[in-house]
Formats: structure tokens, sequence, C-alpha cells
């Protein structure tokens, strides 16, 4: 299975949107533990910011080797390990 190779710096680029965004999304989300506020966060958002960033920010998206770089439903990403990107074998 191939694996996306810049994964540090898509994951930098996720932790600062949590950073930026966890305290509303707590406040909203009527979550008072910061822990759990980062799990929901993921839960919700994670498959979106992978989405944007792999698609339309990563410096690597042209010659990246996934090439089609897919990102799933939610209720999709939760069977699979976050860490793994999948290839679009349509």
């Amino acid at each position: 299975m191939v694996k996306c190779e810049h994964l540090k710096e898509l994951l930098d680029a996720e932790i600062s949107i949590i950073k930026k965004h966890l305290d509303n999304h707590k406040w909203c989300n009527h979550i008072p533990d910061d822990n759990y506020g980062i799990q929901d966060f993921v839960n919700k958002y994670g498959w979106l910011m992978r989405e944007f960033y792999c698609g339309f920010v990563c410096e690597h998206r042209e010659t990246c080797p996934l090439k089609s770089v897919t990102a799933e439903a939610p209720e999709e990403a939760k069977k699979k390990d976050p860490r793994i990107f999948v290839v679009n074998e349509e």
C-alpha cells in the first residue's frame, strides 16, 4: 500500500488548524475537555483537512505517487487507518 511521503507537513498543518479552532469547536459542541475536543474535531473534520491539504496545498501534489488521493466520508474513514491514504482505483 502506498503511503504519503509528506505526512509530517500534513500533520503540522492539521495541528495548526486544530489549535486555531479548538476553543470554538469545544464551545459549539459543549465539550469541556481539550483531549475529547481534539478527538471530536479530528473525527468530524480530519477527512476534510486531508482532502484540502492533499488536493490544494501540498507542494508535491502534482508528483505525488498516490496520484489521485481521495478522502472518504467520515464513516468510511473510521474503518481504515487514518494515517494511510487510499488510491482511487476507479
